[in-house]
């Protein structure tokens, strides 16, 4: 444990950040898989929009989003 006061409060951050991110992440991997299911356009926009979110704020890195983004369109495209 950290006695220095800036990283007590440091710790504290990360802790409610990686709660954030956390919910985040599970929510983007949610509606990837329900759009893998259900292969409709409806998900498909929503899984794009969960995607690009945690691209913005720096969950994911470019190239996860644009190799999630093909992956799902190929997907969407089978049936």
């Amino acid at each position: 444990m950290a006695n220095i006061k800036s990283n007590i409060k440091r710790n504290k951050q990360n802790k409610a950040r990686n709660v954030i991110v956390h919910s985040q992440k599970s929510a983007m991997k949610t509606q990837i898989k329900k759009t893998r299911n259900t292969k409709s356009d409806k998900d498909l926009n929503l899984a794009y929009k969960k995607i690009d979110s945690a691209l913005s704020k720096g969950i994911i890195k470019q190239n996860k989003a644009d190799r999630l983004k093909q992956r799902l369109a190929l997907n969407n495209n089978k049936a």
